[in-house]
């Protein structure tokens, strides 16, 4: 990476991200330093008064003094990653839950609209049938892969990193799910305008182990954080896999027979 490219995420993670939301009511305890500030040149507040705005005062000056928030607004972001031939590689997306792990499992995801209706665990790249934008554009998501990340030193800290108990996939995931419980108000963001050339799967022992270390990877997820009877749900329906079974079946009856062989194993091995 270049020393501009890095130094612009390193501005970016500083700077109040510009991402809209609701403005608390003038007065009311809830208003925020990055609210105030608004996402232009010239703050939504400009001539009203705001009373009880929690904040860290970083300079005082003649008239007044300077104040920034304690909450940091960005804790970490990521690149735009690109396959070798320069296409688009998705990284990251959502937090599992019931309705989008079932979506996974059964191959629904891949269906038109669903995604924009249940927000996936993995959104589809533009070079998918279905031509999804979701990797075109800045935006905030829940998770990022660890091909790339920055994140602040006192958020890193704070969370512990990685849980050494996962070894590769999921593990991103879990950690960053630790993120939001520590800082609910702070975001995550995919830049289009850093990009990175990431040899996908490169890591692996061979091509089913992707697969099943990412089902093994939510099913830890759910035993960790969601509810036992929801822990037992998905790993029930993540074992069964629905989408597994029917491309093993598919390319069993119409080839070719690689692939068929290939899903089969997956399943075998879950």
């Amino acid at each position: 990476m270049n020393k501009p490219l890095f130094l612009a995420l390193i501005l970016f993670l500083t700077l109040a991200s510009c991402e809209k939301s609701n403005l608390s009511a003038v007065g009311q305890s809830n208003t925020t330093i990055p609210s105030i500030q608004g996402c232009s040149h010239q703050s939504p507040y400009l001539g009203q008064k705001v009373n009880d705005v929690e904040g860290i005062v970083t300079t005082k000056s003649y008239n007044g003094f300077y104040m920034q928030s304690e909450i940091p607004d960005s804790l970490a972001c990521t690149a735009q990653l690109l396959n070798p031939d320069k296409s688009i590689q998705p990284t990251g997306g959502f937090f599992p839950n019931l309705f989008n792990v079932f979506t996974l499992s059964t191959g629904l995801d891949d269906l038109p609209l669903i995604n924009s209706v249940i927000k996936p665990i993995h959104p589809h790249s533009p070079s998918f049938y279905t031509h999804d934008n979701f990797y075109q554009s800045d935006h905030p998501q829940d998770w990022i892969t660890g091909a790339f990340i920055l994140i602040r030193r006192s958020a890193f800290l704070a969370t512990g990193g990685f849980d050494q108990k996962y070894f590769m996939y999921g593990e991103e995931l879990e950690w960053f799910y630790r993120l939001r419980l520590h800082y609910p108000r702070s975001t995550v963001w995919y830049l289009v305008g850093p990009q990175i050339i990431h040899l996908g799967g490169a890591s692996s022992l061979n091509k089913n182990y992707p697969i099943i270390k990412e089902i093994h990877g939510i099913i830890a997820f759910f035993k960790l954080h969601r509810p036992h009877w929801q822990y037992l749900f998905i790993k029930f329906i993540l074992k069964i896999n629905p989408s597994l079974r029917l491309r093993a079946l598919f390319f069993s009856v119409f080839g070719p027979q690689a692939k068929a062989n290939f899903y089969r194993q997956s399943c075998s091995q879950i």
